[in-house]
């Protein structure tokens, strides 16, 4: 009985140590965006939002505002943090990266994707089309208009 019981918390000791694992994952990805117009001019004082996403376990969406510099570039700064993942059945979780672009004058740009490839290259142009009438979009709050059914 003794054994048994030694066995059983050693088993339980394994899979508690197992099932939380430490990693150091990134939060956010240095990334350098870049905004210009149609004509391919640079678009100062743009409103550059970098929204974070966790899943499969919606915790919520994080918002990073940066504004374009003269040369219409916004910066982010790559951030990482050590996280404790607990082994769900429907594995660890994951971040997933978007951008929302916009400006007075200018169709507000949304949801743009950001995959592992443009990641890595880390400079990202986006174009915004400029507003040419009254029923064309205003520029929008990029934290307002995202939600969590994006992908």
């Amino acid at each position: 009985m003794l054994k048994l019981l030694q066995g059983s918390i050693f088993i339980s000791s394994v899979v508690m140590v197992q099932a939380c694992i430490p990693h150091y994952k990134m939060i956010r990805p240095a990334l350098q965006v870049t905004v210009k117009d149609s004509q391919g001019q640079v678009i100062e004082q743009a409103k550059v939002v970098l929204v974070t996403q966790q899943r499969p376990a919606f915790v919520g969406l994080k918002y990073d505002l940066q504004m374009s510099n003269q040369q219409g570039i916004a910066h982010f700064v790559k951030r990482s943090a050590w996280h404790n993942d607990i082994m769900f059945l429907h594995g660890v979780q994951y971040y997933s990266w978007w951008l929302c672009v916009s400006k007075n004058g200018y169709q507000t740009q949304r949801y743009i994707s950001l995959n592992a490839e443009q990641i890595k290259k880390s400079n990202r142009v986006v174009f915004l089309p400029a507003i040419t009438d009254s029923t064309q979009d205003r520029d929008q709050d990029c934290t307002s208009t995202a939600d969590a059914s994006h992908e």
